[in-house]
């Protein structure tokens, strides 16, 4: 649009035809919308397949938004998008939360809450079940000759900082008949090694060094130094292994489920604790996830009347613990300002994200604001911001949704507030069978038509909005239109 600087009278020369569509390229798509899980903020990585989707953003289950019941068209579109011929995607989830709390299911276990588990990212998705392993390993212990010829009781350097199950001959057996044994009663340390060499095990009550057990360290000896590892399975709710973790050291817990880690795509649960450092990594976590151990009078006769062989054998075998996180929620519908994003502390949300990937051509918000039951202004609204973000971007295109059982007129009505060059509005919607019900569903067409965009380009014919059409729609049944009566009668 002109500028006018200067007071005065001009004419200017307005088109009143339809803007055209101007071509881009349509190789990278991006979806904003709501979904099962994952992050609501940052720049969202490269997917290119609809399991890339799903291990970082969660399955098509639909969405509950407080009594609200609708469908995951999200992951819908991502589904249809991949089946049509789309091969890389960029997707923003929006979330709101709500008054309540901040949607991540959470545990809290151990004495006041000593250790805290979290979901990692809001959605009842978080909901998960997680399996705990323990299990004994190998003896750690080990001998080193001193200069007068005796040998010196050390420990495997693996050993630092490791939760270890310790057998000498002063090595008490636990107190009174046999009966449950919590941390506290089984012979269970933590090792350290100090700046001169000298190891220390932190029991319980009190730390003392590893000399003052007196190993007996000949050859045949029974006196072993077993390290205690965790393996760990995050579950879904229908029992399905989501991950799996494999024998962890107990301090090690912590840093494979940090709330910072390396790890990409990160593990679905945070893992914290309240304790104290020394005891954080190891004892707080065992007392906190270990169950009390018992043997029966059976193993206890089979191990000579020993209670800690018992034990230990039973260890070996592998001891496990469930637990299961509660209280994460889908939060509630979204609204408009959820799609067009802010900049908070954890990175930039809705739309935003898109601003730093500069080779996205294609945005689209699959059923955002526009499918039955969601608010009439949430959907002009959402459409609103796609196009915004189109035009300030440049070159790129909004593909829009027409809202959900609109008739001819209505589409009309709609259409009229959003006059662009940098927008695409697709009707009708399209109708399916749903993988997961096999129920006829009603889907938006954007993900369909984005994974069109990117088969045209392929084929190397450019981008034509006339072309789209001739692309066979896949996983569809139906395309839904809604026609008026009057105008139905008219015809006839």
């Amino acid at each position: 649009m002109p500028e006018f600087q200067a007071p005065g009278v001009y004419v200017e020369e307005v088109s009143f035809r339809t803007k055209t569509i101007e071509p881009v390229g349509t190789t990278l798509t991006g979806f904003v919308g709501p979904c099962r899980s994952g992050p609501v903020a940052g720049v969202p990585p490269l997917l290119t397949s609809l399991g890339d989707f799903e291990r970082r953003y969660g399955d098509g289950a639909p969405l509950h938004f407080g009594a609200q019941t609708l469908s995951n068209d999200l992951w819908h579109a991502v589904r249809v998008f991949f089946l049509e011929g789309g091969q890389a995607l960029h997707v923003s989830r929006v979330f709101r939360a709500g008054a309540a709390d901040d949607g991540c299911a959470r545990l809290s276990l151990g004495a006041d809450g000593a250790v805290q588990l979290r979901a990692r990212h809001p959605g009842a998705a978080g909901n998960l079940g997680l399996r705990f392993s323990f299990r004994l390993g190998a003896s750690l212990l080990q001998a080193q000759a001193r200069p007068d010829g005796r040998l010196q009781p050390l420990l495997a350097p693996q050993a630092d900082g490791a939760l270890v199950w310790l057998r000498t001959a002063r090595v008490p057996q636990p107190p009174g008949p046999l009966a449950a044994r919590n941390v506290e009663a089984l012979p269970l340390y933590q090792a350290r090694r100090d700046a001169s060499g000298n190891w220390w095990l932190q029991g319980a009550r009190a730390a003392l060094r590893l000399d003052d057990f007196a190993p007996d360290l000949m050859a045949g000896s029974r006196d072993v130094a077993c390290a205690l590892s965790v393996s760990v399975d995050v579950l879904a709710a229908d029992g399905t292994v989501l991950g799996q973790w494999v024998g962890l050291p107990l301090q090690g817990m912590l840093e494979a489920f940090g709330a910072e880690t390396a790890v990409d795509p990160p593990p679905p649960i945070v893992m914290t604790t309240t304790g104290a450092a020394g005891e954080a990594a190891g004892l707080d976590l065992l007392r906190a996830l270990l169950p009390p151990l018992a043997v029966t009078p059976a193993a206890w006769a089979a191990a000579g009347q020993d209670e800690l062989a018992a034990l230990a054998a039973q260890l070996a075998g592998g001891v496990t613990a469930r637990f299961t996180l509660a209280g994460g929620h889908d939060g509630v519908l979204p609204e408009v300002a959820d799609y067009v994003g802010h900049a908070g502390a954890d990175g930039p949300t809705g739309l935003l994200p898109f601003e730093a990937l500069a080779d996205i051509a294609l945005v689209a918000a699959p059923g955002g604001g526009s499918r039955a039951g969601a608010p009439a202004r949430d959907a002009a609204g959402i459409a609103r911001a796609l196009i915004d973000h189109a035009e300030r971007m440049r070159y790129r295109l909004a593909l829009v949704d027409v809202p959900q059982g609109l008739d001819v007129g209505a589409v009309r009505r709609f259409r009229a507030g959003l006059d662009s060059r940098r927008a695409a509005l697709y009707h009708p919607w399209v109708l399916v069978a749903d993988p997961h019900s096999g129920q006829a569903l009603q889907l938006p067409p954007s993900g369909f038509v984005a994974g069109l965009c990117v088969t045209a380009d392929d084929l190397a014919r450019g981008w034509l909005v006339a072309e789209v059409g001739v692309a066979l729609l896949r996983p569809a049944e139906f395309l839904v239109f809604r026609i008026q009566q009057q105008a139905a009668a008219g015809a006839a």
